[in-house]
């Protein structure tokens, strides 16, 4: 039979480290999400039209009027 010591702090401890990774990776997508945002309202704002701004950006059109509705 195989004996294994459950620790709280151990368990409490993984938790934390697992929270705090999956915290940066969420702040890294959001970070990529607004700079794609910003880039595609400056394009917008010259006059661009979505399928140049997606071709541009190697991004569907579908993303890209997905990010001009969020406004």
């Amino acid at each position: 039979m195989l004996y294994t010591e459950f620790n709280m702090e151990d368990a409490l401890e993984v938790r934390f480290e697992e929270g705090v990774e999956k915290g940066i990776e969420k702040g890294i997508i959001q970070g990529e999400e607004k700079k794609l945002k910003e880039q595609v309202e400056k394009k917008v704002a010259k006059g661009k039209s979505i399928e140049t701004i997606a071709q541009e950006l190697e991004e569907t059109t579908e993303v890209i009027r997905q990010l001009l509705e969020q406004g």
